[in-house]
């Protein structure tokens, strides 16, 4: 609907903000999705760029925020689902907004998929261990099976009339979000800011 309601409209450039992980064929139903509008896209005709980005964070966003509602509600333990080997290069907002101003500014990136994330490497472990540290706080992690995990947030998606943690998040943390760290530097020409300093929001008081 949307590419064709551009069609009508005259508009010639589509940049579609993606997600690291996408795939028509994938065996999660948010990264399938993604992935058929990816496609959709590129047989559009129109003039278009892919964004892959990792997770982005910042003020009010739903994960790093919510991850941090979570440290400071549940005491002494913060449960989190098994990710095994996967990666993470969480980008800020800000970064995350200037890769697309540039990209509607260029002409070279037209039919590029273009993969964005931040400086950094964590492991799920790594990136909560970070958080943690930026609130002041300690809590023991405690891992929890993914069927677990996926039945537990079923349930508080089913009970609550907002949960805060999505089903799709599990999705996110089975297939990581990580790609090469030069990415940015290489299309856009500017280094990303690095986790531990994109994370001070967190101290305000909330």
């Amino acid at each position: 609907n949307l590419i064709e309601a551009a069609r009508e409209a005259g508009v010639s450039r589509l940049i579609y903000l993606s997600r690291l992980g996408a795939d028509r064929s994938s065996a999660y139903p948010v990264f399938r999705a993604i992935g058929e509008a990816e496609a959709e896209g590129r047989e559009s005709g129109l003039d278009y760029t892919v964004l892959r980005s990792a997770i982005s964070y910042g003020p009010e966003d739903t994960f790093i925020t919510v991850l941090a509602m979570l440290a400071k509600t549940v005491p002494f333990v913060l449960p989190l689902p098994e990710g095994g080997a996967v990666s993470f290069q969480p980008l800020w907002i800000e970064d995350l907004v200037t890769c697309l101003i540039s990209t509607l500014e260029r002409g070279n990136l037209v039919g590029q998929t273009v993969s964005l994330g931040g400086p950094e490497h964590f492991t799920l472990e790594q990136l909560v261990l970070q958080v943690l540290e930026t609130l002041g706080i300690r809590r023991r992690l405690v891992r929890v099976r993914a069927p677990l995990a996926r039945a537990i947030v079923g349930i508080g998606d089913a009970m609550l009339p907002r949960t805060p943690v999505p089903l799709r998040w599990l999705d996110v943390l089975a297939v990581g979000s990580a790609t090469d760290l030069g990415d940015i530097p290489r299309h856009f020409g500017f280094e990303p800011r690095r986790f531990a300093k994109g994370l001070e929001f967190l101290r305000e008081k909330r």
